[in-house]
């Protein structure tokens, strides 16, 4: 078993990777993160999800309702903005992007800690644990995507949860 001292310091390390790493997007930068984010602002608003304009017409009103708002969510999934708006809503801060982006802080973490796990259940020592939890944190392309109201932080963090689920439910099936 690896050491609880690694555990501790490989957490503590990917902690303030995700900080750094979640702070280089400083506002929403592109298109579809600005509905994410806009959506989670008036979720933490009280406002549900809707929104004030109409994001796709595939989802389109036969009229416009005098309350001037639509459903929102109707062509993208709603976990991002739903994980964003929770984070504001607990902590009084709608708007607040700095706010927003706390529960992807967690997240990057957590993929780190999987990697972490999964490089020690593979390689079996402290070194190949670190080495594969700093290529989960350090990944290249997506790191500077891990602090967008979007899916990539979401979808990286469940799915690297879900694939170590499966991969340890294979191995329980074959060791039965």
């Amino acid at each position: 078993m690896i050491a609880r001292r690694h555990w501790i310091a490989f957490g503590g390390v990917a902690l303030v990777i995700a900080m750094l790493a979640v702070r280089v997007v400083g506002a929403p930068a592109f298109t579809d993160a600005y509905y994410h984010f806009n959506a989670a602002v008036r979720l933490a608003q009280g406002d549900g999800l809707t929104d004030t304009y109409l994001w796709t017409y595939l989802g389109a009103p036969d009229r416009i309702s005098s309350a001037g708002t639509f459903p929102s969510h109707l062509y993208w999934m709603p976990a991002a903005s739903l994980i964003a708006g929770l984070s504001m809503g607990l902590l009084g801060a709608a708007g607040d992007h700095q706010v927003a982006q706390i529960p992807s802080v967690f997240m990057v973490a957590g993929m780190g800690l999987a990697g972490f796990w999964l490089g020690y259940r593979l390689g079996g020592s402290a070194r190949t644990a670190w080495l594969a939890g700093s290529i989960s944190l350090l990944n290249g392309f997506f790191v500077r995507y891990w602090g967008a109201i979007e899916t990539f932080t979401p979808y990286a963090f469940f799915g690297s949860l879900a694939l170590l689920c499966m991969g340890v439910g294979t191995a329980r099936l074959r060791a039965d």
